[in-house]
This record gives C-alpha cells, sequence and structure tokens, in this order.
C-alpha cells in the first residue's frame, strides 16, 4: 500500500496522470482490504482476526498510515488506550508494592491498571497503557499517531 502511494506520488511530481491514478487506484483497494481484514472481528481495536488486541503492531500503523476508515479513527484511538499493561516484576517494583499498607490506595491502583493481580501475587504494571512497550517499530509510528491525532486542532475525545 505505501509503495503504491510513493509510486503514486512520483507519479504526481513527474506529472504522469494516468500512473497516478493507478498507484492510488492500486493503495486504496489495498487499504480497504487491510481494513476488511483487520475490523473483521467487530471489536473497533485494529486488531488482525486470530490476535488479541495486545498484539503489535496494530492500532497505531493502522492509524498512522490511515489504513482505519475515518468513521472509526475514533473509536479505534478510545481501545486503543485500553489496551491493558503487562507486569513488570523488577526488585525495586516487587520492593514499592510489598510496602504498599493502605488496602484502598492498593485497590484503586488495580483498578486503574498500575498494579496488577499476576500469579497470586500483586505486580507493579510495566504500563498502563502497552502501547509504549512494543519495540523499537511500533514507538515511531505510537508517537507520530498521538501527535497528530491529539493535538488542539484534531483531537478525539479519548475519555
Amino acid at each position: 500500500m505505501a509503495t503504491a502511494r510513493c509510486v503514486a506520488y512520483m507519479a504526481h511530481m513527474l506529472g504522469m496522470q494516468r500512473e497516478e491514478e493507478k498507484g492510488m487506484s492500486v493503495a486504496n483497494k489495498l487499504r480497504e482490504r487491510i481494513a476488511t481484514l483487520y475490523l473483521q472481528n467487530e471489536k473497533d481495536n485494529w486488531d488482525w482476526p486470530q490476535g488479541s488486541a495486545s498484539m503489535t503492531p496494530g492500532p497505531e500503523m493502522g492509524l498512522f498510515s490511515r489504513t482505519v476508515p475515518g468513521i472509526k479513527r475514533c473509536i479505534v484511538l478510545k481501545n486503543w488506550f485500553k489496551r491493558s499493561g503487562s507486569v513488570w516484576s523488577g526488585d525495586e517494583e516487587r520492593l514499592f508494592v510489598e510496602h504498599l499498607k493502605n488496602v484502598t490506595l492498593v485497590q484503586e491502583m488495580i483498578s486503574t491498571g498500575e498494579l496488577t493481580k499476576y500469579d497470586d501475587k500483586i505486580r507493579f504494571g510495566y504500563s498502563q497503557w502497552q502501547g509504549f512497550n512494543e519495540g523499537i517499530f511500533s514507538i515511531r509510528y505510537s508517537l507520530k499517531t498521538l501527535s497528530e491525532m491529539v493535538s488542539s486542532n484534531h483531537m478525539c475525545a479519548i475519555i
């Protein structure tokens, strides 16, 4: 899809209208096929049909590449923020959790995702939102997507 878009752009810059139209036609067909596949689970989380919402790349790539249909962009963004985090059992984090005595605070931290019940123990969450513990490729698209979609001029209501 990206290659077809590049070909269309180069054709446009060279004044080759017929080739530009062909390139965009191919790009749009591929975009529609990808969107159909990724929205097949009807959960609007932009996940491949046999996957889970925590898999990557997912919504960040779909939103960045504008493969997510316009009508679904805000809901996919909202669902991206609902992804659960994973646990981190590092020494400092483990010690922090062990010294928490306030049961109300612990329950509040579990409800926000900062703490997670895992293996019959309470663990510190690696991330309340797993979107930023994905790796070197998707972080690039995550940051660019957030920069574009959560600006003061073009804000999807996340909450």
